[in-house]
């Protein structure tokens, strides 16, 4: 419970819309798509050089052609080349459920309060035993 007010409160004092360790991966990412190359090719897609690779990214379907994008839902640094090239945010490309407002709402409900021990209701059945039961 202590942990879950912990990060109720982080989530409402932090002023950023993405939650603060997906804030420290996308700037990770933003370091990496240095090296790419961006080239628009028609309205919302992109050719991405990187060294010798290229990549299709399409903003429209939030997508790319090395498939980091659609696994995790974070722009690849392909993606982040990209969306810079346009002039757009990238933080308007990451996928809702990293977003302060979006998880802030799970932690909201909380872990409901449990009596102690000796309001517990008595079980009939077999005793469980904590651990794992000793080989011969």
């Amino acid at each position: 419970m202590d942990r879950f007010v912990i990060k109720y409160n982080m989530l409402m004092d932090t002023p950023d819309m993405l939650c603060p360790r997906i804030r420290k991966s996308v700037e990770k990412v933003k370091e990496f798509a240095r090296l790419c190359i961006a080239r628009q090719t028609l309205a919302e897609k992109c050719k991405v050089k990187m060294g010798e690779n290229g990549y299709i990214v399409d903003l429209n379907d939030m997508s790319c052609t090395c498939g980091y994008w659609q696994l995790s839902g974070l722009p690849c640094c392909h993606a982040v080349s990209a969306i810079s090239h346009m002039r757009k945010e990238v933080d308007d490309y990451v996928h809702p459920c990293y977003k302060a407002h979006h998880v802030e709402g799970g932690y909201r409900v909380g872990i409901p309060c449990l009596d102690g021990r000796q309001a517990w209701p008595d079980v009939i059945g077999l005793p469980v035993h904590p651990g794992r039961p000793k080989k011969k």
